[in-house]
């Protein structure tokens, strides 16, 4: 019987070989890759660029030649991919099908490198300038809702201002209708005590007549009268004899004067981060006000104080800077000094921190 190993080939069937003998590809398609895709594969872990002399660990992940003998010289002595101890440069090899593959793809690996930089560049420039414009936009949108919110508060404080005009025109209108009423009435009781006066004045005529005789004796008696009272002014009468009392004074009407109010907007001072901006910038307050009252009212609604600490300058036409506000100056001088419309002026407050400011 002849040995095992000794038996003929013939005898030995191989099941796969008739499926080994065929071609893997059954049609000439080509499959597209995108640039992108294949360059995911083709990269170093370490420095993200296309592996340069690809060194293989035990592993099975591929580095450059440069970075993994770094990585093992100044790091741990682990696959910078998986963790898994590497113990010297001794256990990496070169993959030479790698390094083949990478030639074929990109012949000149610094051109390409060098263009995708010029792209990476172009498109950080685009979206830098995008980002920019984004920015531009956003920051005019704020600036035009400022404006706008400005304009209706003024519009709305116009309207506040308009109406009590028109109330203390309509109390006014109303009265100096009651002084005259009153005045009609006052007239009217002067002619009625005058009617009075001439009925009277009649009835003392006829009675003149019966006391003609008593005239000489009266008229004497006043005269004598007249030197003990040394001259004194009789009260007035009436054609009848009677006194008639004298009117009381009217009482004289104390003018007020109007003090005019103006509306500011007190707004952060662009170098301001320690406190928070008013939730209503726009303000109205009286002529005769001083700064230091907005400064006590800034201390009130920031609930930061004390009040002295607040400075409030204002921005004069054509000058980048602002002016600081002496606390005793009055708004009216400020509105004179600075405002170019009414109710327009701005106003910028800062808080000063002693020691730091």
């Amino acid at each position: 019987m002849p040995s095992p190993s000794k038996r003929p080939r013939s005898s030995v069937r191989a099941p796969y070989a008739s499926t080994c003998t065929q071609p893997m590809l059954q049609s000439d398609e080509v499959t597209a890759l995108a640039i992108d895709t294949l360059n995911l594969d083709l990269q170093c872990p370490i420095c993200m660029n296309i592996i340069r002399e690809p060194m293989a660990t035990e592993c099975l992940h591929r580095f450059c030649n440069n970075c993994i003998e770094k990585s093992l010289r100044f790091g741990k002595k682990e696959c910078p991919s998986c963790r898994a101890y590497v113990a010297t440069r001794r256990n990496l090899r070169r993959d030479e099908n790698f390094a083949r593959l990478i030639d074929s793809l990109y012949p000149d690996l610094d051109a390409f490198e060098e263009e995708e930089e010029q792209v990476m560049v172009e498109t950080n420039a685009t979206h830098t300038l995008a980002h920019q414009e984004k920015m531009g936009v956003e920051w005019q949108r704020r600036m035009d809702h400022m404006r706008a919110e400005r304009a209706r508060e003024l519009a709305a404080e116009r309207g506040r201002k308009r109406a009590r005009e028109e109330a203390a025109r309509e109390a006014r209108a109303a009265r100096e209708a009651r002084e005259a009423e009153d005045d009609d009435d006052d007239e009217e009781g002067e002619g009625d005590s005058s009617d009075e006066e001439g009925s009277e004045g009649e009835e003392g005529s006829e009675e003149e007549d019966d006391e003609g005789e008593e005239g000489e004796e009266g008229e004497e008696g006043e005269e004598e009268g007249e030197g003990e009272d040394g001259g004194a002014t009789p009260a007035p009468s009436d054609a009848g004899g009677k006194t008639r009392p004298s009117p009381p004074p009217r009482a004289r009407k104390k003018l007020v004067p109007q003090v005019q109010e103006y509306g500011f907007f007190l707004s952060r001072h662009p170098l301001e981060a320690r406190v928070a901006p008013l939730p209503k910038a726009f303000v109205t307050v009286s002529g005769a006000a001083q700064v230091r009252h907005l400064q006590k009212y800034l201390a009130l609604k920031l609930k930061a104080g004390p009040w002295e600490r607040f400075v409030l300058s204002v921005q004069k036409p054509g000058e980048p800077t602002t002016t600081p506000l002496p606390a005793e100056t009055t708004l009216q001088a400020v509105v004179d000094a600075h405002a170019v419309e009414a109710n327009s002026l701005e106003l910028f407050f800062r808080f000063r921190i002693l020691g730091y400011d």
